[in-house]
């Protein structure tokens, strides 16, 4: 838990830390070790803080690690390698796929069927622009209903 990480260099000067950091999976207990040390470096209310809020801690790191391991499996999925994080020239030629494989990851990440990602969309108005214009010919029509509340 990244909170503890702190308190727990804090509490721990390098020569006293256990050889083996306390497991995430362990619940904080009033009686814990981390918690009798977070008691020493912080006023009473903080660590009981700290230790009220463990729960939705390990929530968000659960959510964290979850989305990480979907993002390296895209990654892995649509074969991005460091030759893609080069850099390019911005025409397109001589370059290692990299902006489909981009594509692809994303596509995977966001559960669509397809994507394009490009640093010159700087707003989303400009990339809804560019996908109307990609399917709009002249004289076409473009017809919106607004549902207001």
């Amino acid at each position: 838990m990244r909170v503890l990480t702190c308190a727990y260099a804090a509490a721990f000067p390098t020569q006293q830390r256990p050889s083996k950091p306390f497991s995430k999976s362990l619940p904080l207990r009033s009686n814990s070790r981390i918690a009798v040390a977070l008691r020493d470096v912080f006023v009473p209310e903080v660590a009981e803080a700290v230790e009220s809020l463990y729960s939705e801690f390990r929530s968000i790191d659960n959510l964290v690690a979850y989305n990480t391991s979907r993002v390296l499996k895209a990654y892995q999925n649509a074969r991005v390698g460091s030759h893609h994080f080069g850099g390019c020239t911005g025409y397109g030629h001589d370059e290692a796929g990299g902006r489909e494989a981009l594509d692809q990851a994303f596509a995977e990440i966001v559960g669509a069927e397809s994507a394009i990602v490009r640093s010159q969309f700087f707003s989303g108005t400009h990339a809804i622009t560019c996908a109307l214009f990609s399917f709009l010919r002249p004289g076409d029509e473009l017809l919106v209903l607004l549902m207001i509340h």
